[in-house]
């Protein structure tokens, strides 16, 4: 009959539209996968492992070797008898030489505890209780001016003791200071002298002027190997705390917070970082863990 024609039509209209139906929402899950597959795998072909490591910057400068010691002078003309070899250790009140003046030798004793020396440079009277504030910028001017072994005059300096417990400080200049290489008052830095040694300094003190960077700092230990040097060229050595080493452009902004975006099988996830030092396009950060995957070009 017809009305069995007319409900076998709609049976096979409502069959094709649900086929219809069927195919485009397969055909959406499957074009919208391929879309999330190919964007996560685009984004891990744009992301990197982040490799655990420090930053290093390197500055070069001129520094003033600066002891703790006591020099003696001689009040008239004449000549230094030592009675200790250079570089000795000697006692307070210990006897360290003669000093002979008008056919008369006059005993010399140590008002200190120290190392004995004859190398005197000329610069002991400028550089005794160095003000930094005041001379920092003056001392580089400075000439050597070392008294012979000969005749002494008058004002001369015969010796001095240094004090071998208190620790060497240097004070360095830097000139056309970069500012990028910025050390704060108490900041370990580390010293290359030009025979290839380390030392571990602190920052003590910190002046800028005429373009020019000085600091005051102090070195780990009173350092022997530094008793015939009074000006040395250096490297300044500031290197970061170890942390995660990633692109600069991998950092981003949300809300008031700095971070990277990482890749955690499909998703990605915000995680708020801590810069710790930048040299060049390079940052070291504080937040992130090993095997990290961090996005390269993230959205920002």
């Amino acid at each position: 009959s017809r009305t069995l024609q007319n409900k076998r039509k709609k049976k096979v209209i409502r069959a094709i539209i649900t086929g219809l139906i069927f195919v485009l929402v397969a055909a959406i899950l499957y074009f919208l996968g391929k879309y999330i597959w190919l964007l996560a795998d685009d984004l891990q072909q744009k992301s990197i492992v982040v490799q655990r490591g420090s930053l290093e910057k390197e500055i070069k400068g001129r520094a003033v070797v600066l002891q703790v010691e006591s020099t003696y002078y001689a009040k008239s003309q004449g000549y230094f008898e030592n009675a200790v070899t250079e570089l000795e250790k000697v006692r307070r009140g210990a006897l360290v030489g003669y000093f002979v003046s008008n056919n008369q030798k006059t005993p010399m004793y140590a008002d200190q505890p120290g190392l004995f020396t004859m190398q005197i440079d000329g610069l002991e009277k400028a550089l005794h209780q160095f003000d930094f504030e005041r001379s920092a910028d003056r001392v580089f001017d400075y000439k050597p001016a070392p008294t012979s072994n000969a005749l002494i005059e008058s004002g001369q300096g015969m010796y001095k003791i240094i004090d071998n417990l208190s620790p060497t400080r240097l004070c360095i200049k830097v000139k056309n200071h970069n500012t990028d290489f910025l050390p704060q008052i108490g900041q370990q830095l580390y010293i290359i002298t030009r025979n290839n040694q380390e030392y571990t300094v602190n920052v003590e003190k910190i002046k800028t002027e005429s373009n020019a960077l000085y600091l005051l700092v102090r070195m780990e230990e009173f350092y022997p190997d530094l008793l015939r040097e009074r000006f040395l060229d250096v490297k300044l050595i500031q290197r970061s705390p170890e942390g995660h080493i990633i692109p600069e452009k991998a950092l981003v902004k949300r809300g008031n917070k700095r971070g990277v975006y990482c890749l955690k099988g499909e998703k990605l996830i915000f995680k708020p970082v801590q810069t710790l030092m930048k040299k060049d396009d390079q940052l070291v950060v504080k937040g992130l863990e090993d095997n990290d995957f961090v996005v390269l070009s993230p959205r920002k």
